[in-house]
């Protein structure tokens, strides 16, 4: 990252991320900030940040309260936007009140059980935009959710074929609710071999 330019009438800047795309078309730096985003966009909405907080973990959650309290004890805003590679805009907005829900939302997710399961079944859906997936399993029908950085070719490998999944199984419960549900991160998947079962 570099800083490209500041502004005296306020405090902004500008920072330049390098692309860095590799020759499958990932970009650590865009991969990285295009998950940013993801999780400050769920943090409008309880239901978004249940997701987004089973997927990218409680030390991100972390991360994002700190930022919310520095925000709330100054009372101040951020602006923050982002443009990828494709033009893609990205922007998200907070102020005092914003970080207030977001702390009160943060502080009422609990993360109940996290544990490494294999699956058997069919990978019958993928994004690789937004590195997400879905597989057909017979006895509980279809599991969707999203795939870690560097999965991308073995997805393509396997789309439409039988597989062996390996992901982790998080369960978050909204403690003021009280619902509890479960999300997916496929952390390594292979075409399926009979002679494993």
């Amino acid at each position: 990252m570099r800083l490209q330019a500041t502004y005296t009438s306020s405090f902004g800047m500008n920072i330049a991320v390098p692309s860095n795309y590799n020759l499958l078309g990932e970009s650590l730096p865009s991969e990285a900030l295009g998950q940013l985003f993801q999780l400050l966009s769920a943090a409008q909405s309880d239901t978004h940040l249940m997701r987004v907080s089973g997927e990218v973990g409680r030390r991100s959650l972390v991360h994002l309260r700190q930022l919310a309290r520095h925000l709330q004890d100054n009372d101040a805003k951020m602006n923050f936007n982002w443009k990828d590679f494709a033009g893609t805009q990205y922007h998200w907005a907070v102020d005092r009140i914003s970080a207030e829900k977001i702390i009160f939302t943060i502080d009422n997710i609990k993360k109940t059980r996290s544990e490494t399961k294999r699956f058997d079944g069919f990978l019958v859906g993928a994004s690789l935009l937004r590195s997400r997936f879905e597989i057909l399993l017979d006895s509980v029908g279809v599991l969707e959710g999203k795939f870690v950085n560097g999965l991308v070719g073995k997805v393509q490998e396997t789309f439409g074929k039988q597989v062996t999944a390996i992901m982790d199984e998080t369960e978050v419960l909204d403690g003021i609710s009280g619902e509890s549900r479960t999300f997916y991160t496929l952390k390594g998947i292979d075409l399926f071999d009979v002679n494993t079962i």
